[in-house]
């Protein structure tokens, strides 16, 4: 790495895993005054913990799992000793059955049964044959699935469950999204994953994994407290305001609200991870952007996260780690039950299950009430047989926004021409995690990504441009379910 004059002051917008990670590296790097401003209260971003009656759930399932090497040793210096192992145990329910996930001969027999099965195979077959002929599109979501794994499973249980969660047609969601999923291989891959066993760095599915004690919220304060250790301040309660910018066009400041007032801080280098959009107004608010710039930026769209939480009076509800349901007539998409994770957990007889629901920004199901949301939500859990209602404590309701980037044809196309803007127009600005950097990616790639933020920070004059370049290193990411 060349060797550059040390940055006196560093700011980095939001405080979830990407950015601590940011400010970590950019301390051991010799950063002088490293600041994190986060809007929550506190720190950790989606990777959190919350506690009803006594009982904690993180927000989603978050495994630790990490093809890069890098990442695991940040896990292994942060929370070594609370890091375990566990055997994965998932399931999907179907037209009624509990199936185990992924899914096993058995399960394809008891579930889709033979002659579905066999109509399936046909279907692949087909579709290796017009694959062959160029006959199938695959610049889209949906024609990559259509050729891994035939027309008839895409159409009887992906294309389904892919529009429930992203509410986006497949055909209309980009390749990129598919090629990153390797845990959907194709319908060879699922067979022969049936048979035989999976090597690291191949797998489409864990069958073990590992889980910090104590939950996501335990790797979080981990992260903080070295964070805190290295002289890194952590400003929470701090919303992005804006910024500040220079005679010479590069921003010199970053204004940060809080209850109180408006704060400013001197900024020599930035590294933002809040939701690219909001970062581009950010910038075409002192600096004003080509039209062309902004209309990238407002194509691209986010879904709102939506979670239920249901304390139940049992020990174990299910013991899944993970509980896909598919079908469209259910309002969710995925639940996880935080017992399964952490065995060590103090329960006192209860359980809690994390319910979750995607939905668009703009259709108003976030902004119900708790009641109408939950009562939209209990009576497909019931049907499901997992518990009684007399079983059920209480739920609670706990919105996310800008939770998941829609990856849409030409996102990639808008992304490029947004970071092409911010090496033009905000040089000493680099965008990075999930939300910044609209990236499809798990809590390790926000770890990497955060790391490498810092580092391209830490090597150029300007960062931003530099960043262009450095990205193409995630293109290796994977998806591993």
């Amino acid at each position: 790495m060349p060797q550059m004059e040390p940055i006196e002051n560093a700011v980095i917008l939001g405080g979830g895993l990407a950015g601590l990670a940011a400010a970590i590296r950019l301390k051991e790097l010799g950063a002088k005054n490293v600041t994190v401003l986060e809007r929550a209260a506190t720190p950790g971003g989606l990777a959190i913990s919350l506690s009803f009656d006594g009982v904690a759930s993180d927000l989603g399932p978050h495994r630790l799992y990490t093809e890069l090497p890098e990442v695991e040793q940040f896990y292994s210096d942060v929370a070594g000793p609370e890091i375990f192992s566990i055997r994965r145990q998932s399931s999907m329910f179907l037209h009624g059955k509990f199936l185990h996930y992924p899914l096993g001969f058995i399960d394809m027999l008891r579930g889709p049964g033979p002659l579905r099965l066999a109509k399936f195979g046909a279907s692949w077959l087909a579709a290796q044959a017009r694959d062959a002929m160029g006959r199938i599109d695959k610049q889209t979501f949906q024609g990559v699935m259509d050729s891994a794994f035939g027309h008839a499973l895409f159409a009887y249980l992906i294309g389904p469950y892919i529009e429930k969660v992203w509410k986006t047609r497949p055909s209309e969601l980009d390749a990129e999204a598919a090629r990153v999923r390797v845990s959907a291989g194709s319908l060879a891959r699922t067979m022969r994953r049936m048979l035989l066993h999976e090597r690291k760095g191949t797998q489409t599915a864990l069958q073990e994994f590992h889980y910090v004690r104590g939950g996501a919220q335990t790797l979080v304060n981990r992260i903080t407290e070295r964070a805190r250790r290295l002289g890194v301040m952590i400003e929470t309660g701090h919303a992005f305001a804006g910024f500040e910018f220079s005679p010479d066009n590069t921003i010199q400041a970053v204004k940060a609200e809080t209850a109180q007032r408006i704060r400013s801080f001197p900024a020599q280098q930035v590294i933002s991870t809040i939701p690219l959009p909001q970062l581009m107004i950010a910038v075409h608010a002192a600096h004003p952007l080509p039209s062309a710039v902004m209309q990238s930026s407002t194509a691209l769209r986010y879904l709102d996260l939506t979670f239920v939480f249901v304390v139940v009076r049992r020990e174990r509800i299910r013991g899944d780690q993970w509980i896909y349901f598919p079908e469209p007539r259910y309002v969710f998409n995925r639940a996880s039950e935080a017992r399964a994770f952490d065995p060590h957990a103090s329960s006192n007889g209860r359980s809690v299950l994390c319910i979750e629901v995607t939905h668009l920004q703009a259709n108003g199901f976030a902004s119900q009430n708790d009641e109408a949301i939950i009562s939209q939500v209990m009576p497909g859990l019931y049907s499901t047989g997992m518990f009684a209602p007399d079983e059920v404590e209480n739920a609670y309701v706990h919105r996310l926004k800008y939770a998941y980037p829609i990856y849409d044809v030409r996102y990639g196309d808008r992304v490029q021409a947004l970071l092409q803007a911010l090496a033009q127009f905000a040089p000493n600005v680099i965008t990075t995690g999930r939300q910044g950097l609209f990236n499809f990616n798990n809590m390790d790639h926000s770890i990497y990504m955060g790391m490498r933020a810092a580092e391209t920070s830490m090597a150029s004059s300007s960062p931003a441009a530099a960043w262009i370049t450095a990205i193409r290193d995630f293109e290796r990411f994977r998806i591993v379910d």
